[in-house]
């Protein structure tokens, strides 16, 4: 009866071995001319360096609207950028770009896109720092108006900034907004 047993278990672990060794077969094996594991090809790496240029030519024209260099266009886009970053349009720019040629060149892993999405709530967090510098006692009535006072003076934190400060300085008061803020940021 022993000898049965070993038998059937010598049965058994047989196939196994050689299912095993089939599925190693046929994971080693590759077609011609197929990508394996994270290598692109040739095509894939200049589209990427295409998109990258592109992308930071368009940052580079966004910056220059926010220091009025750039006519009227650049005027109304500075006006848009400064109503909902207030004085943080003036980093958003290269933010941008940094988080754009990271996510390309890392194939957009999800690594690199929760990187990015903190990158974004980081400059939500600096929009808040800059409104409550410039000031966090005397408020506005009306979200209008902060972001009419940030585009007019180029300051503050935009649409953004004045929420957060909005939210958190009616429940928390100057200190407690500030400790929110400040740990934030780190």
């Amino acid at each position: 009866m022993a000898t049965a047993n070993k038998g059937a278990k010598s049965r058994n672990s047989a196939p196994k071995n050689k299912k095993t060794t089939d599925n190693k077969k046929q994971s080693g094996s590759k077609k011609p001319g197929s990508n394996i594991g994270n290598t692109r090809s040739r095509e894939d790496f200049t589209a990427d360096i295409i998109k990258t240029i592109a992308f930071v030519g368009i940052m580079i024209f966004i910056f220059f609207c926010t220091i009025g260099l750039c006519g009227r266009l650049g005027g109304w886009i500075s006006n848009a950028l400064f109503a909902c970053f207030g004085a943080m349009a003036y980093i958003l720019p290269v933010l941008c770009a940094l988080v754009s040629i990271m996510l390309l060149y890392d194939d957009y892993s999800g690594y690199m896109i929760r990187k990015s999405s903190f990158v974004g709530v980081l400059l939500v967090v600096l929009c808040g720092v800059s409104h409550a510098v410039v000031h966090i006692d005397w408020g506005f009535k009306e979200l209008t108006d902060a972001v009419v006072y940030s585009v007019n003076n180029k300051a503050a934190g935009g649409f953004f900034g004045t929420f957060l400060i909005g939210i958190l300085y009616p429940l928390l008061s100057k200190s407690g907004t500030w400790i929110v803020l400040v740990v934030g940021i780190i």
